[in-house]
């Protein structure tokens, strides 16, 4: 009997395989033994909320994130994705600005070198929370 409703409802039973249609191929992956067993296990548990459990201990995610060789800052990646005439008009602007990430890169290193000196640094688009691009406006 539903509790909730108060009707009588018929047992719960396993339904037949899946044709040899089915893109999952499920007849060739469980056996008819293993498929009792998952489905006693499973209703068996009772609770709503530990079957749902039950049901997302038993699957599998294949979750992936892209991750970039170099992170790029706002005006290398605007350069890069620039079209031919905008790409001539910022040339000069972008060659400057290579030079002034190495010059940074190699004091940096020297920096480290250094024993005298103790050296941090900073990701500030990660520190700085403010309104509008902060990348921007760290690189005037």
């Amino acid at each position: 009997m539903h509790t909730f409703s108060k009707n009588i409802r018929e047992e719960r039973a396993i339904k037949p395989l899946c044709s040899e249609k089915c893109k999952l191929q499920c007849s060739t992956k469980f056996s008819e033994e293993e498929r009792e067993k998952l489905f006693s296990s499973y209703w068996d548990l009772g609770d709503l909320g530990k079957r749902r459990q039950y049901i997302a201990n038993s699957m599998e995610f294949d979750i992936s994130f892209f991750v970039p060789k170099n992170d790029l800052c706002d005006f290398c990646s605007a350069f890069d994705n620039a079209g031919n005439n905008e790409e001539e008009n910022t040339r000069g602007k972008y060659d400057n600005h290579v030079k002034e990430k190495d010059l940074s890169r190699k004091e940096k290193n020297t920096d480290k070198i250094n024993n005298e000196a103790i050296v941090a640094a900073y990701d500030l688009q990660a520190v700085i929370q403010r309104k509008g691009d902060v990348s921007v406006l760290l690189q005037i």
